[in-house]
């Protein structure tokens, strides 16, 4: 096993996500495989199988010396834990995880697992988290993704934001309280920890890209259109409607074309359809190539301007796309609507430009970078290094020694 620290065994417990996720645990435990015993309990309340970031069938059992890029998996042990399904609508959120930490001691007593860290990832799992690390006497770490409620609030804050806001920072407080050590991916949210947990045992990892670093020089073609490129799923809560209207200006459609990378569904998917062919876009227009495996990610965005249309809501103000690293691991610029901890990373990096939601805006904004092109570019290809996932590694490490040497 050689540098492996094989007295220190290391669990994260995590949810399934859809296929193709750029999920920050799978790097994570890419990363500490290369030093822990990891193993990874999956908790799955779903028929669907479980994909990893590349889509690729994931079966219980052990995956090692895994390559990064290819993302089949992380490393380590894989634990799928069958949890109760939804039967009862009204009632599920509550009995999903039911005597779920029972389960898991006692898959970790058959498999003679003693963990020394339990790292769990969302507040949706803090309960059974807290409750194993309690039964073992072990360490345990907080990934704080983001705020959950996705209500948008364009017109004001109702009741029901500051309620629903109100419940998940309490629940936020008991976890934090209660965890060695947290870890959010943005700093308005470290922020917010930093009220609560008030040491230093709290800091930022961002979901960073681990996409190969683009620096080829660029030039582009004024007499040809540029492409806008999205990357990842899509919904009205990320701009869905902006995205095709804006098709409705006729300097946005003369000299712009999107591409779409990654998948369109349910009640989106019809609204997408039906205006598509209300706006006559055709090829000229919109290019749409579905979800790509994610070691071919770079060959897919190379296009000229990354989008981010985040609507306005708890979880856009709180939340770092990592599709921004994407972005600028690629080597292109971004346009984004504007959000808490996006607007200062963009005008810090100077790496894009932020717009309000609404097509005049937006159409300004992309004037901007169009006609600066080169120095968006150049700036882009500056930056992007202090945001690969190298990086992050090297602080996910720290964190891990100090809180077992704590």
């Amino acid at each position: 096993k050689g540098s492996f620290i094989m007295s220190t065994q290391i669990v994260h417990i995590t949810d399934t996500h859809c296929s193709f996720d750029d999920r920050i645990f799978f790097k994570e435990l890419v990363s500490l495989a290369k030093k822990y015993e990891c193993y990874q309990i999956v908790l799955s309340a779903d028929k669907s199988v479980l994909r990893d970031m590349g889509g690729n069938i994931i079966k219980p059992g052990k995956y090692n010396n895994v390559n990064c890029i290819q993302m089949q998996f992380s490393g380590g042990n894989i634990f799928i834990i069958k949890c109760i399904r939804k039967f009862l609508p009204k009632i599920y959120k509550y009995l999903k995880y039911f005597k779920l930490d029972k389960k898991i001691i006692k898959y970790f007593k058959l498999n003679n697992i003693k963990p020394s860290i339990i790292h769990y990832h969302d507040l949706t799992f803090y309960k059974t988290a807290y409750a194993i690390s309690q039964y073992y006497n072990c360490k345990l770490i907080f990934d704080c993704h983001e705020f959950y409620s996705s209500s948008p609030f364009d017109n004001g804050l109702t009741k029901k934001h500051l309620r629903l806001a109100t419940a998940e920072l309490l629940r936020l407080k008991r976890a934090v309280i209660n965890s060695n050590y947290v870890i959010s991916v943005t700093k308005n949210l470290d922020s917010i920890i930093s009220l609560i947990k008030k040491d230093e045992n709290h800091s930022v990892i961002y979901n960073s890209s681990i996409i190969p670093l683009n620096n080829k020089d660029k030039i582009i073609n004024p007499e040809k259109k540029l492409t806008l490129v999205h990357e990842g799923s899509i919904g009205f809560d990320r701009g869905l409607k902006l995205m095709l209207d804006m098709f409705r200006d006729d300097y946005i459609r003369n000299n712009f074309k999107l591409k779409i990378i990654g998948k369109i569904g349910g009640r989106e998917k019809d609204y997408f359809d039906s205006k598509v062919k209300e706006l006559n876009l055709n090829d000229d227009n919109l290019e749409c190539t579905g979800w790509v495996k994610y070691e071919e990610l770079s060959n897919y965005l190379k296009g000229h301007i990354g989008i981010i249309f985040f609507e306005k809501t708890f979880n856009a103000y709180f939340s770092m796309p990592n599709r921004l690293f994407n972005y600028h691991c690629a080597g292109i610029p971004v346009i984004c609507s504007k959000c808490a901890d996006l607007t200062d990373m963009i005008l810090s990096t100077k790496t894009g430009v932020m717009f309000e939601r609404n097509i005049d805006s937006l159409r300004e904004a992309l004037k901007t970078i169009k006609e600066n092109y080169t120095y968006y570019y150049n700036n882009v290809r500056n930056e992007a290094y202090k945001y690969h996932w190298d990086l992050q590694e090297t602080n996910l490490y720290s964190i891990y020694e100090k809180v077992l040497n704590k």
